[in-house]
């Protein structure tokens, strides 16, 4: 999750424990404690325990904050009506052009501006996985009677170089923001250059409007007593945040970092916004599953729970538990994951109100 493949300090793949080589980007990819994103790059941490935003960045093209505006507005000088919509990406069955692991894709998002296509965002890489669902989004705005052509191309990252020509092609879909908004969530296979499909591969894109005036939460877990699903260690675990979608799925909008070799972990602190977490409804189901990390992307799965914005901010006064259930294992009462607020941050007008 969060890390962008193209900065100017090279390809991220996983940073080390409260590191991100993206500063001031979408939340950091999930890596071993301890560990850089590659050989002999060092990971830049947050100053001063900065908590690091969630889910969009905010320095190639695309918005930040999304829960700070949102709504239905006219564009500056004309009457015509815009919206904001935030577009998230998954893919499945992607082509395998690594000869001893698996691709290690990432989307890129390019909408036409002036007769050329223009860079708009891309997401994180996600290491050794042929079905990705990337956790970071972009945020875009929508004119309603504009055609506003959009390409998302997906790339296997295998270098740490920006540009992209020396990275294998994953394939491609080329649409309008209006059909992404109409039929939602829309598949489609990829396509090769050459016109010809990327084999079995598809790719799945989910748009939603950004409601006005939703709050931004700052959130830490920690988990105790978990599963060791390593042979000769203990587990490394992460966490995937995912809410529930309109057609009945789950999209995965937040990964914490790994935390090498603890049965009892303590993430760090993060922060999303309601638009992200619920879109903006505090009664819809948010789901937490919890993994073993593995660098081959086996990742083994440790426990889930399902809970609601409503139920989580109880913890802004003391700490509140979840089993953390597998339900293969439902026997195993004592495994539990641990969640608490610091604080709740309402952004509305560029003031923060801290609970």
């Amino acid at each position: 999750q969060g890390q962008a493949p193209y900065s100017g300090q090279g390809r991220a793949a996983y940073p080390a424990q409260g590191q991100t080589p993206y500063p001031n980007q979408a939340q950091p990819p999930y890596q071993p404690q301890g560990q850089g994103p590659y050989p002999g790059h060092q990971s830049q941490a947050y100053p001063g325990q900065q908590i690091p935003a969630a889910s969009t960045g905010g320095q190639h093209g695309y918005q930040t904050s999304p829960g700070a505006a949102g709504g239905k507005v006219t564009r500056p000088g004309t009457d015509q009506f815009k919206s904001r919509v935030e577009i998230r990406i998954e893919c499945k069955n992607l082509l395998n052009l690594d000869i001893m692991s698996k691709s290690d894709p990432c989307a890129v998002l390019h909408m036409m501006r002036a007769g050329r296509w223009e860079e708009v965002g891309r997401t994180e890489n996600v290491i050794n996985c042929l079905s990705p669902k990337f956790s970071r989004s972009f945020v875009v705005n929508y004119f309603f009677e504009e055609v506003q052509k959009v390409l998302i191309a997906v790339y296997d990252i295998d270098n740490i170089t920006p540009q992209l020509n020396d990275d294998d092609f994953l394939g491609q879909i080329e649409t309008t923001l209006g059909q992404l908004v109409s039929n939602t969530p829309m598949t489609a296979p990829l396509i090769l250059k050459n016109g010809a499909k990327a084999g079995q591969g598809t790719i799945t894109i989910r748009t939603e409007e950004i409601k006005e005036g939703l709050e931004n939460v700052t959130m830490t877990f920690r988990a105790q007593k978990l599963d060791s699903k390593d042979l000769f260690g203990k587990s490394d675990p992460y966490l995937e945040i995912m809410k529930a979608t309109s057609d009945g799925n789950w999209q995965v909008v937040h990964r914490t970092e790994v935390i090498k070799n603890n049965l009892n972990p303590n993430w760090r602190m993060f922060q999303l916004s309601l638009q992200n977490l619920c879109g903006g409804n505090k009664q819809q189901a948010i789901k937490f599953d919890c993994y073993d990390w593995d660098s081959d992307g086996s990742h083994d799965f440790i426990g889930s729970f399902t809970t609601t914005f409503d139920e989580m901010s109880k913890a802004t006064q003391q700490e509140i538990s979840w089993p953390c259930v597998n339900p293969s294992k439902k026997s195993q009462k004592e495994k539990l994951l641990q969640f608490w607020y610091n604080f709740l941050n309402i952004l509305q007008g560029g003031e923060g109100i801290f609970i």
